[in-house]
């Protein structure tokens, strides 16, 4: 999933927006500690090739908070099916899904509004004084 997540980065990075190379460090960074973490991961190949993963962790006996899902979009319905076939193999018997934040992507935030969210959890941010 490492390569495949370097590839998703090139293709989308050429906006060189900074969220994006922190969200790809965080991401790499929780690939490679993979083993260490207490996270389940899924992917869809065609052809023996990845074209969509997803990580996620148990919150509570109740919730799944899904950390991460990448797709390529050339594969119509890739980032759907991932999310659906993700949480009905690992994630059965789960009531509630944690999608975390949109950062402000109006893209990400239509997608994640399809989903009829039940609510929508505060957002805060801590800063160091100086």
């Amino acid at each position: 999933m490492i390569d495949f997540q370097e590839k998703w980065y090139k293709i989308h990075s050429e906006s060189g927006e900074e969220i994006l190379k922190n969200e790809n460090e965080g991401i790499l960074n929780l690939l490679k500690n993979f083993d260490k973490l207490d996270l389940k991961g899924g992917f869809l190949k065609i052809n023996n090739q990845i074209i969509a993963y997803s990580l996620g962790e148990a919150l509570t006996d109740k919730m799944v908070l899904i950390h991460t899902e990448k797709a390529l979009i050339d594969y119509i319905g890739s980032y759907q099916a991932i999310n659906m076939i993700f949480l009905q193999e690992e994630w059965q018997g789960y009531e509630l899904v944690n999608r975390e934040d949109d950062f402000g992507d109006e893209g990400l935030r239509e997608a994640k509004m399809s989903y009829k969210p039940l609510y929508l959890q505060k957002k805060y941010s801590i800063e160091k004084s100086k």
